[in-house]
């Protein structure tokens, strides 16, 4: 059941609308799904902000809900859940496959970012460490029409939905994607011209361990860009719990980038929609 709580969200805020999106999903899987994924939709709504709910939001039926998502209560939803950040770093069933489609609206603009800033040539192979859904992936492919492209991503959830959300491409052998992680990547050395990460430095134990592997692969001359909300975004820090995200200052992330021998290392900062974005833009010597 939901209970009702206090405080009052604008209808019109972010929060509601991508809440609306959410209970509409919902809707139109209600009569498909399992219980157990009404508790976790329940779980993600509380997680964006949007409506304070109890073990099944169809309990109370999709429309009470949506009422009450402009009655949540900011206080308890203003830290992201640590089953919602679990499935942030490693997307599983169909909670995963709700929060994966989530997270590609939400990240769309820095991913465009990283993609200019990449300077892609049309005979260019990419890599995508952190690939998820996917969709960067293929305007990689688009933008470097003639190279040949890969991603890699630690999520079998993550990987059957890039494989099939893109197969038209996989088909014609101009992107592959990997299940794997990238402490060790299934490539071999000097493969790709250019290669970057999207938000996924605050899952690595390790960091230098990852950046030296994406070093290897990287030919000489070749361009690296990663990019993430460093630990400046303070408010990033503290709606996101430290268990499951490592977040760390845009100097040490870039010292880290040095360190693993990435040359030319350029600092980025910029406000994309309302986030607080480091992009670290490097390269192999030559």
């Amino acid at each position: 059941m939901c209970r009702d709580v206090q405080g009052d969200t604008p209808a019109s805020s972010p929060r509601h609308e991508e809440g609306k999106a959410m209970i509409e999903l919902l809707q139109k899987h209600a009569s498909a799904l399992p219980g157990i994924w009404a508790m976790d939709t329940a779980r993600y709504l509380l997680a964006a902000g949007l409506v304070e709910a109890g073990e099944h939001v169809a309990a109370v039926g999709c429309e009470e809900v949506a009422e009450r998502a402009g009655r949540n209560n900011r206080r308890l939803a203003m830290r992201k859940p640590l089953l919602v950040a679990k499935q942030g770093r490693r997307p599983t069933g169909l909670l995963g496959k709700l929060v994966a489609r989530v997270m590609a609206r939400q990240t769309a603009a820095e991913n465009d970012i990283v993609l200019e800033l990449l300077r892609l040539d049309p005979a260019d192979c990419v890599l995508e460490v952190g690939c998820g859904h996917g969709n960067t992936l293929a305007k990689a492919a688009g933008l470097a029409s003639r190279g040949s492209h890969c991603g890699v991503d630690f999520s079998s959830v993550m990987h059957r939905h890039a494989s099939r959300r893109h197969r038209g491409l996989v088909r014609e052998g101009r992107v592959g994607f990997h299940l794997g992680g990238s402490e060790r990547l299934p490539y071999p050395d000097r493969a790709f011209d250019k290669a970057y990460a999207v938000h996924t430095v605050y899952f690595w134990g390790a960091p230098l361990e990852h950046l030296t592997e994406i070093h290897r692969v990287l030919r000489p001359g070749g361009r690296f860009v990663l990019a993430f909300r460093p630990a400046e975004d303070t408010r990033f820090c503290a709606t996101h719990p430290s268990e499951i995200y490592c977040i760390r200052p845009e100097g040490e992330i870039a010292d880290l980038v040095g360190r693993a021998g990435f040359d030319a290392v350029d600092t980025l900062r910029r406000a994309v929609d309302t986030k607080l974005m480091s992009f670290i833009v490097a390269a192999r010597p030559s």
